[in-house]
């Protein structure tokens, strides 16, 4: 006499390692690229800070008859700025500094530790350097 047993369902052990080490490979390649965007993205913000800062000394010094005298120092707080419309983010900070007929502002992010962005007026152009760079 022969007895049918019915298989047993369900999936072995090796099968339920197979789907835990692909996961593990598809999350390695996943994360590293998500943290990169972010990075990205806080270096934009940083940018456009920089930038909205630059158009507030600008129409300050405008309305100053192009001097920026008494920006030397001031910061993303600065009322003289504010009044300009100068907005930041809430990471951002900056700080403004004046030199005879140009000025330069220095900007650092609280997500972009060991980097600071410059912003020189004869240039336009915002270069990212390392830790400790000044104006």
């Amino acid at each position: 006499m022969t007895t049918n047993r019915a298989q047993d369902a369900g999936f072995t052990l090796i099968e339920l390692l197979v789907v835990m080490i692909v996961i593990g490979i598809l999350a390695a390649i996943a994360v590293p690229i998500f943290l990169n965007q972010r990075q990205s993205a806080y270096r934009t913000t940083a940018v456009t800070d920089m930038r909205g800062a630059a158009s507030s000394v600008e129409t300050y010094a405008a309305s100053q008859d192009g001097a920026y005298t008494g920006l030397d120092g001031e910061t993303e707080n600065s009322s003289l700025l504010q009044a300009e419309g100068m907005r930041t983010s809430q990471w951002s900070h900056l700080i403004v500094r004046v030199t005879g007929n140009a000025y330069c502002i220095e900007g650092r992010h609280n997500e972009l530790p060991g980097k600071t962005l410059i912003y020189r007026n004869g240039t336009g152009v915002i270069q990212i350097l390392g830790a400790g760079a000044t104006c």
